[in-house]
């Protein structure tokens, strides 16, 4: 687990055919990042509970297959996809969950 880290549980930046599965990534500024990334595998995780997005696909990363992944309750997004991809080159986003997005309340 990592918890409570000033910055995103895991980044991938340049990172080509990893795979990132299994984790618990709750309560860090964002849970899964990926930066000008492709072929990764990412599964299983549990990147809720953030102060920011849970998982995260930044610019030039493509191809990349997102699955079975927990996203709640984060205060952006569950599933960020930021760029468009080219015909026959997007990201598989399948059966994960992302619900409660953006309701987690700091203070009093």
């Amino acid at each position: 687990m990592v918890s409570a880290s000033s910055d995103n549980g895991i980044t991938l930046e340049s990172a080509h055919n990893s795979i990132v599965r299994g984790n618990d990534l709750r309560f860090n500024t964002g849970g899964i990042q990926l930066d000008a990334s492709t072929g990764n595998l990412i599964e299983a995780n549990n990147a809720s509970e953030t102060d920011g997005t849970g998982i995260e696909l930044g610019g030039d990363s493509l191809e990349n297959i997102i699955r079975l992944n927990l996203a709640n309750g984060n205060s952006a997004n569950g599933i960020a996809i930021g760029d468009y991809a080219p015909a026959g080159e997007g990201n598989l986003i399948d059966n994960n969950t992302a619900s409660t997005v953006g309701r987690r309340y700091h203070g009093s």
